[in-house]
């Protein structure tokens, strides 16, 4: 074991080109995702397998920084190697190391840039997604939106589809709502279901992050604003839901039905949402949402008592 930390500790090689800098720490990084990976890590006990992995993830970044700056010079004076030459390979290097500064230090602004660096070297939807995820890290609300839109742009202009749309068109509406632009969502929800087109999608078999999309535009003012669209999503989703055993969705689902005056359904929902969350531990809810739905069942019983014929 010593000895494999020991070789990780090395500081990186300098390598020939940005070409070969971008394979090296590709391959690195793809050592603990590669079906055939060596037996010196695959044996490892579970923490020290975790330390390993964090030394090649700072390893893979430090050789990606070495080829961006053998590329920024090559860009600058043409002094280098022909692997240094790529613009297309500058973006997929931009977006990587994007991704590692992300992910393993939190440089939200400095990932924006590269990602942003990478678009205007050689466009592709990786880049576009960067921009998004950091300023969806840094709840940066109106530039999540902005990027939001240049991805649409992008991805309509070459007949794609983003990788995780309903995910990313959740958190659009969560923008959209912190920013008080509501009547946005809409138009959103029309693009993630050309996107959905595009993919095949099956409407009566969404997934979970559908599932909770679609949610999220009924709570976030849907219901309110847009109660037909809202039904009109609510309807076909409820047998859905009633198979869901995240104790957080059944909570959205809920208030769903609770916005839409659906209280025998939205009763049943957060009542599922509070057994699901003590089955699986009870971390799941924090305890403002475990004071809001008990608020909320209070009410929905409150309803269900009262005679029909009462109206006070």
């Amino acid at each position: 074991v010593q000895g494999v930390f020991a070789a990780l500790a090395e500081p990186p090689p300098e390598l020939e080109s940005a070409f070969d800098c971008y394979n090296y720490a590709g391959l690195r990084l793809n050592l603990f995702t590669n079906a055939q990976e060596p037996p010196y890590l695959s044996s490892l006990p579970a923490a020290e397998r975790a330390k390993a992995q964090a030394q090649l993830r700072a390893l893979a970044t430090a050789v990606y920084e070495q080829g961006r700056a053998r590329m920024e010079r090559f860009f600058q004076n043409g002094q280098g190697q022909p692997g240094d030459a790529s613009a297309h390979l500058y973006a997929m290097l931009c977006n990587n190391l994007g991704i590692r500064y992300a992910e393993d230090s939190q440089r939200y602004r400095e990932a924006i840039e590269l990602h942003k660096a990478g678009i205007a070297a050689s466009p592709f939807q990786e880049n576009y997604l960067g921009v998004l995820r950091g300023y969806d890290a840094l709840d940066d609300y109106a530039n999540v939106v902005k990027a939001a839109e240049d991805l649409w742009q992008f991805t309509a202009q070459h007949g794609e589809v983003p990788d995780s749309a309903d995910y990313w068109v959740g958190q659009i509406f969560i923008a959209l709502y912190h920013l008080g632009r509501v009547s946005e969502m809409p138009a959103w929800l029309e693009r993630l279901a050309h996107w959905q087109r595009q993919n095949d999608e099956d409407e009566a078999n969404l997934s979970h992050a559908a599932l909770t999309t679609r949610l999220y535009f009924c709570q976030l003012g849907g219901a309110e604003h847009y109660r037909d669209m809202a039904l009109a999503i609510y309807e076909p989703m409820r047998q859905q839901l009633q198979k869901i055993d995240d104790p957080r969705t059944l909570m959205y689902a809920g208030g769903a039905a609770y916005l839409l005056d659906r209280e025998a359904e939205a009763k049943v929902f957060y009542e599922a949402a509070l057994q699901q969350h003590t089955r699986q531990g009870g971390a799941a809810l924090s305890k403002e949402d475990l004071t809001l739905i008990d608020n909320k069942l209070a009410y929905c019983n409150q309803v269900l008592r009262k005679p029909w014929w009462k109206i006070w």
